[in-house]
């Protein structure tokens, strides 16, 4: 067990570490840091359970320390330490997760008692994580067992029936060849899914105890598996349920929608027999695989032979080549858009549809660029760009992208040629917002370039990067607002996009080599002489 002291006065971090008794605590080492920074670079080196801080210090003060230590997720218990009873303050540690506040002047025996509290729920806390990690280990192994027998026979039918039944019953699965069987293949839709806030096995747990649910099934009733990193298979021993209505699989599509924050696609399959179960999933997979309307929805076979039955006559590549020609990309874009969404919308689109707008709009966007003498290299600057519109064909979403991308670069090509570059676009973006956090990522979406492409450029032209760029126009602005105005230097630093003083002040100083009060007070001296 590990402990920080964070407070700006020595005498008081040498009092507590004298006073309290570690040993009794079962604390190991006790650090100690006198400013939020050295706190933060104790915590990145060494394995920290409990953080005993002041609020109020100079180079800032505990609340930012106690949000930082949040947002790294790290399971740390926090106590603040305050000479004044601040209800901002202790209102916003409360709602950061805080283990306590202490007012001081505080007897020692009173520091004590709060962190033997804490070592307390640390300890709690990490014996309920290993009894949490220790049954998730074990009902991972079931599952990774499951999907290596279950999983090849689903995609490639690479053992034959009887082998898999007879794996299937070492591990207690009652299978036969003639068990009915009712498949749902979902997907996880991919630009939705959410990246980093769920394992992979977690949102696997969560969709089994969902449909479990809806279903009213116990273990043993059903079987699922991963089939790839976008798609699960939910496999219910149809014995169990009198059937499986789209409305249901409706309400799971709604809750991942409401609760879990993302979207997914259902694949509902016909009732067979377990021998028949490769065969219909690979129906469902080639559903998934030729389905181009990304969307929080139910398909079933019938209605999908539907959709895949529609011919839509294409619209009038011609005229929109000839609007192009005259310039008016932004007309063209307006109409390829309400007819991309109109179909998205009605459910009116299939793979084949796509394809043939798909090369219709190549064809036609080639030779308007090739008309403006501009190269194909210039349109995909960078092998991602080329990777992701190559592919546009695979969905709507796609697709309509495509179509931004392709009619703003247009644009930007005539707005070149009539003087205006994208790196003086970018500095009057930065110049309009400099109040805001800028980031490279950000201003390349507005321009319809790579970052990389954008960094390169600029830093071609402008002789620095992008970066740089930025700041030197924050500082800039700043330093005439400190000689030409009356505005608390705080409130400059928020209004050139700094939230943190002291990273405006360093960063001031980085720049003009003094601080911004020295130049506020040296040109306050010049006005009044």
């Amino acid at each position: 067990m590990n402990i920080c002291i964070v407070d700006d006065q020595v005498d008081i971090v040498k009092g507590i570490i004298r006073a309290v008794n570690w040993e009794e605590l079962g604390v190991d080492n006790v650090f100690y840091a006198y400013n939020i920074q050295d706190a933060k670079e104790i915590i990145n080196v060494h394995s920290i359970q409990i953080i005993l801080c002041d609020i109020e210090m100079p180079m800032g003060n505990g609340i930012e320390l106690l949000r930082w230590v949040k947002q790294r997720k790290e399971k740390i218990e926090f106590i603040l330490l305050s000479a004044h009873a601040e209800f901002e303050f202790a209102q916003e540690a409360v709602k950061l997760g805080c283990f306590d506040y202490i007012l001081q002047p505080a007897p020692y025996s009173e520091i004590q008692q709060v962190l033997a509290r804490a070592v307390k729920h640390q300890k709690n806390t990490n014996e309920m994580l290993e009894i949490y990690d220790y049954g998730r280990y074990w009902k991972k192994q079931e599952r990774d067992i499951l999907d290596t027998v279950l999983k090849p026979y689903l995609l490639k039918n690479d053992q034959s029936c009887k082998t898999v039944i007879e794996k299937m019953h070492t591990m207690g699965y009652k299978l036969q060849q003639d068990t009915k069987v009712i498949p749902i293949l979902i997907h996880m839709i991919g630009n939705r899914k959410p990246e980093g806030m769920w394992e992979d096995d977690l949102i696997r747990y969560a969709f089994d105890n969902i449909l479990c649910e809806i279903f009213n099934l116990n273990t043993g009733q059903y079987l699922s598996t991963q089939l790839d990193l976008m798609n699960c298979a939910f496999l219910i021993l149809s014995d169990n349920v009198s059937g499986v209505s789209v409305d249901q699989l409706q309400k799971f599509v709604q809750f991942c929608e409401e609760a879990l924050h993302f979207s997914v696609t259902c694949y509902l399959g016909n009732e067979v027999e377990f021998q028949d179960l490769y065969e219909e999933m690979g129906t469902l997979y080639d559903m998934e695989q030729n389905n181009v309307i990304y969307k929080s929805a139910v398909h079933t076979k019938q209605r999908w032979k539907i959709m895949q039955s529609y011919h839509l006559v294409q619209p009038d590549m011609e005229k929109w080549e000839k609007m192009m020609e005259q310039g008016c990309y932004k007309e063209v874009r307006k109409e390829m858009l309400e007819l991309l969404d109109t179909w998205n919308e009605e459910d009116i689109v299939n793979i084949k549809i796509l394809e043939n707008f798909y090369q219709s709009f190549i064809q036609m966007f080639f030779h308007i660029i090739s008309y403006k003498k501009v190269k194909v290299h210039d349109f995909f600057v960078e092998d991602v760009i080329f990777e992701k519109y190559i592919h546009a064909h695979h969905s709507v979403e796609d697709m309509c992208k495509l179509v931004e991308y392709a009619m703003h670069f247009l644009e930007h090509i005539d707005a070149n040629d009539a003087g205006q570059s994208y790196i003086e676009k970018a500095c009057m973006y930065i110049g309009e917002h400099i109040e805001k956090d800028i980031s490279r990522t950000k201003l390349a979406e507005l321009l319809y370039i790579s970052p990389e492409y954008l960094s390169r450029l600029f830093k071609k032209e402008m002789g620095m990067t992008l970066s740089d760029y930025v700041i030197y126009e924050k500082m800039k602005l700043a330093y005439s607002y400190l000689i030409n105005t009356d505005i608390l230097v705080s409130d400059i630093a928020i209004r050139v996009g700094y939230k943190n003083f002291s990273h405006f002040s360093q960063t001031f100083r980085k720049v003009y080599e003094t601080s911004p009060m020295h130049i506020r007070k040296q040109y306050e001296k010049e006005r009044k002489s």
